[in-house]
């Protein structure tokens, strides 16, 4: 608004303006009468000039120049803001577009390169091969010549020397051909022992857990239900989780890092899978990473190290048990999943070991199974699985089968739990009446999948729970491992279960059996605390992981957390056996937390459930 002063103010007189802007004349306004303020809103910047006059002198005009700034953000100043940030985003376009092709050029060189370096390793192959022609036609010649009579000794000794750098050229040549296939000799033998993945990869799980502790990384494992037993090489398995893992605890972030390790069964395969959210495998690399010595853009330099020799030899290996692995972007988000899948056939499977309890007959030494089911074509249909493996008896009812059972006395009972005459429980709970009975080991079969159904069973003495519609394999699987307990528990009944941790070492003892003494003496201080592992019994023994198995594979056979829960295990069943405590106060005087765990794991151990042995062992 402009107040103009220097008029002759009255309330007769009345004002007209005119606004001229860019040489184009307004229309006059005229003020009101009395009225002598101009308001002037939202004018574009730039200049105007501004007329007035009054009604008591109309032919006096005087003129006012007026200026408007532009606002800030259209000054000079910001324009050339503008100006600068269009071409920086230009510029960026433009890097991105260089950066792009780029990628795909280095992609290129880096295939062209394989392919010339697979060309270059066949040309020395074929190159080899046909080297083995003309040397063939050297010692041929030669053998003829030594088989003569040659009038010096000189002559023979130059034939010899030709034949010995000939042969060695050959064996020379013979490697070559071999390098193809072969890498090393011993990555492609398998030494096959009984396995069982839940605590396999538990066990390398645990491995990393002082590592991740220190970073503050999170590592989970997801184990399945019930344990697994597999027929693998177990230090290339551990090779294979131990290279997985690895990978993913070098990539992730530090503080807020994640590790998932999930453990299942999609049909006939264990699958592991190894999800992480670290910094994550480019697509166009993902198809290249199997390859040996080979490194993605994004792990090479900086602070990851690395061989490329790793994840190559996790797929061989796998390869090698007929399983397959497979490697992709984390579905959740950022990272990567690693998915490894071992088949549940083959030589995978632990065949049975075909070892009786009781006296076969001469005619056949297989191991008896009852069958006990009164649908006669699920009855028929495990008779055909099983009867090729084992001897089958059949029964249609709880009380043919208790009946049979005490004629035969099987190794092993299947049983369905709703039959008529006789349910499956009260069957059960027969059988672990009968003196000689009690340890055979029994499998439910239920169309019941509840917790409330699996813990009657359990409590009655079922060793494995399996609801309906079930998977053969699986049957065939938890069939073998539970023969093999019952085996192994036969074979200790003759010895005192118990732990002598005060034993004095002899005098000469060697480092590995110090090193066991001071093993069980930590272990028998810690054990009721179940937060106890193994990588704080390897801490306070002031060892590395990798010599702790090494020992125990070479002494006892078996790993570092079979042990120390065999050792608790073994240490619970004194405890039951002495009748001073409740099954649930061992479990925790040992260093167990949960009742279902428990009592799985000692059924496996001994045979029979905590509760049964408690109530049978005497006082």
């Amino acid at each position: 608004m402009a107040v103009l002063g220097g008029w002759i103010y009255s309330v007769f007189c009345t004002f007209s303006y005119q606004l001229i802007h860019d040489g184009k004349e307004g229309a006059w306004i005229t003020l009101p009468e009395g009225d002598n303020r101009i308001a002037l809103h939202q004018l574009p910047a730039g200049a105007y000039e501004l007329r007035l006059c009054s009604s008591l002198l109309p032919d006096q005009i005087t003129t006012y120049a007026i200026a408007i700034r532009p606002p800030w953000y259209l000054n000079a100043w910001m324009k050339l803001l503008y100006l600068v940030l269009a071409i920086l985003v230009i510029a960026l376009v433009v890097k991105a577009l260089l950066d792009r092709n780029r990628r795909r050029y280095e992609q290129l060189e880096r295939q062209k390169s394989l392919e010339l370096s697979q060309m270059k390793i066949d040309f020395f192959t074929n190159i080899s091969h046909d080297l083995k022609t003309p040397l063939s036609l050297i010692l041929g010649p030669v053998d003829t010549l030594l088989e003569r009579q040659f009038p010096t000794d000189n002559d023979r000794s130059l034939l010899e020397s030709i034949r010995n750098n000939a042969q060695r050229l050959n064996t020379l040549i013979k490697r070559v051909l071999d390098f193809k296939q072969v890498d090393f000799q011993e990555e492609q033998t398998l030494v096959r022992s009984q396995v069982e993945i839940n605590r396999l990869v538990k066990s390398v799980a645990d491995s990393f857990a002082q590592i991740a502790s220190k970073r503050n990384i999170t590592i989970t494992v997801e184990e399945m239900s019930q344990p697994l037993e597999m027929n693998l090489d177990l230090f290339k398995m551990e090779s294979v989780f131990y290279n997985v893992m690895s990978n993913a605890v070098k990539f992730v972030p530090d503080t807020d890092g994640h590790i998932n390790v999930r453990i299942s069964l999609h049909g006939n395969h264990v699958r592991v899978t190894v999800t992480d959210n670290g910094i994550g495998i480019p697509k166009e690399d993902l198809n290249l990473v199997w390859i040996r010595l080979y490194q993605a853009r994004n792990s090479s330099g900086g602070n990851y190290e690395g061989s490329g020799i790793g994840l190559a030899l996790v797929k061989k290996f796998v390869e090698l048990h007929n399983g397959s692995v497979d490697i992709a972007p984390n579905p959740e988000g950022k990272g990567t999943m690693v998915t490894i899948d071992l088949p549940l056939d083959g030589e995978n499977v632990i065949a049975s070991n075909g070892v009786a309890e009781l006296p076969a007959k001469a005619d056949d030494p297989r191991e008896m199974i009852l069958l006990i089911d009164d649908n006669s074509e699920l009855l028929q249909f495990l008779h055909s699985a099983l009867s090729l493996t084992y001897r089958c008896l059949r029964a249609t009812d709880g009380k043919q089968g208790l009946e049979k059972a005490q004629d035969e006395t099987p190794s092993l009972i299947i049983v369905d739990e709703m039959m008529p005459v006789m349910s499956g429980l009260e069957f059960c709970k027969r059988i672990k009446a009968i003196p000689h009975l009690a340890s055979v080991p029994i499998i439910m079969l239920t169309a019941h999948d509840d917790p409330e159904t699996e813990n009657r069973s359990i409590q009655l003495g079922v060793d494995a729970f399996m609801s309906k519609p079930f998977d053969v394999s699986r049957l065939k699987l938890r069939i073998t491992q539970l023969l093999d307990a019952r085996s192994r528990i036969a074979a200790r009944t003759r010895q005192e279960v118990r732990i002598d941790a005060a034993a004095e070492p002899p005098e000469e003892a060697s480092s590995d059996e110090r090193l066991m003494e001071d093993m069980l003496q930590l272990i028998e201080k810690r054990m009721g605390d179940a937060s106890f592992n193994v990588s704080q019994l390897c801490e306070e023994l002031g060892i590395g992981q990798k010599r702790l198995l090494r020992m125990l594979k070479a002494t006892q056979g078996t790993t570092p957390v079979n042990f120390l829960r065999s050792l608790r295990l073994k240490r619970a069943a004194v405890l039951l056996k002495g009748g001073k405590f409740t099954v649930s106060e061992v479990m925790y005087m040992v260093g167990f937390t949960h009742p279902s765990y428990f009592a799985r794991a000692f059924t496996e151990e001994f045979g029979v459930s905590p509760r049964d042995f408690a109530t049978n062992s005497p006082q």
